[in-house]
């Protein structure tokens, strides 16, 4: 058995000599191939541009690398479930509708259901939002404007995420929040349910 690995080690070895011993060199092929480029563009009249193999390289791995980061950024969005106020919640928001379009029709149910009970928190976190010294903040600010347009907007979202399969465990998820929020969002979810 040694004698047989030594013998297969031996041609292993000779057959590499060989192979390095009949390549041509690397300058050789080199200005070999130049030259054959050069006789036949002009025998033939044709001229052939260089490629630029690396510069299509560095843009793949330039879009690959900001693909992995945006969806990586996505993802944290999601699982962390960032609030209304975050850099990343329009990601978070995208990542949940890539997660109902690859779901399966019994998994999109229970992910409706999660996503309601996000927009209600998020709604409810917008509207109880108070200043630095915990006074409510005035009418006229720009917070108020601004928190009012997002509080309509994921109001819609929230109608929309609402399915009937779960509108009494959302009532009873709404009938614990602070009195301001409850009885108009109760309105909104009752109307959604047709109740």
């Amino acid at each position: 058995m040694f004698n047989f690995i030594k013998e297969q080690l031996a041609i292993w070895r000779f057959k590499k000599s060989l192979r390095a011993y009949t390549r041509p060199d690397r300058a050789f092929l080199k200005s070999t191939r130049t030259r054959f480029i050069t006789l036949t563009q002009q025998r033939a009249g044709v001229c052939i541009r260089a490629k630029h193999p690396r510069s299509w390289k560095y843009a793949t791995v330039a879009i690959v690398a900001v693909l992995s980061m945006t969806s990586g950024m996505a993802v944290f969005a999601d699982a962390n479930n960032v609030p209304v106020k975050h850099p990343l919640y329009n990601l978070k928001r995208v990542s949940e509708q890539v997660r109902l379009n690859l779901s399966s029709p019994v998994q999109q149910v229970e992910l409706h259901r999660v996503f309601a009970h996000r927009r209600l928190e998020e709604v409810t976190e917008l509207e109880l939002e108070t200043d630095i010294n915990n006074r409510p903040i005035p009418p006229q600010s720009k917070i108020r404007v601004n928190n009012k347009i997002q509080i309509d907007k994921l109001s819609k979202d929230f109608e929309n995420e609402i399915r009937p399969e779960f509108c009494k465990d959302i009532l009873d998820t709404i009938k614990n929040r602070p009195d301001k929020v409850k009885n108009r969002m109760i309105d909104r979810v009752k109307i959604r349910c047709h109740d």
